[in-house]
C-alpha cells in the first residue's frame, strides 16, 4: 500500500457496517453509477424540457480562429452533468408570469 493510498480495508465504517468492497485500493474499482432520468420532462406552466447528457466539450477558441475575445483562450475541455433546458424558446408570456406580470 502507497502512503495515502486508502483501501476498502482502511476505510472507517460505522459498528456493524458490512464491508461490501473487496480487498485492495479503492481507486482499483471501475463502477460509475449514473442515475436514470427521463428524456424529458414538463415544467408547470406546461414547457417541455429536454435532458441534456452529461459530458465534455471544448470551451474557447483555437488560435487561428478570427473575429474572436482575448477571454475566448486558451480553448479547454469543460465537463458538464446533466441538465434540462427548454426545447423552445421562452416567450414573452411565460417570461412574464414569473415576474408577475
Amino acid at each position: 500500500m502507497l502512503p495515502g493510498e486508502i483501501t476498502a480495508a482502511s476505510k472507517k465504517r460505522p459498528r456493524g457496517a458490512i464491508d461490501l468492497l473487496p480487498p485492495g485500493p479503492i481507486s482499483d474499482l471501475s463502477v460509475e453509477f449514473r442515475p436514470l432520468l427521463p428524456k424529458e420532462k414538463t415544467e408547470r406552466d406546461g414547457s417541455l424540457m429536454i435532458l441534456i447528457s452529461a459530458g465534455n466539450f471544448s470551451m474557447g477558441s483555437t488560435e487561428g480562429e478570427k473575429d474572436v475575445e482575448s477571454s475566448e483562450f486558451p480553448q479547454h475541455e469543460v465537463y458538464l452533468d446533466n441538465f434540462y433546458i427548454d426545447q423552445f424558446e421562452v416567450t414573452v408570456q411565460q417570461y412574464n408570469s414569473t415576474k408577475g406580470l
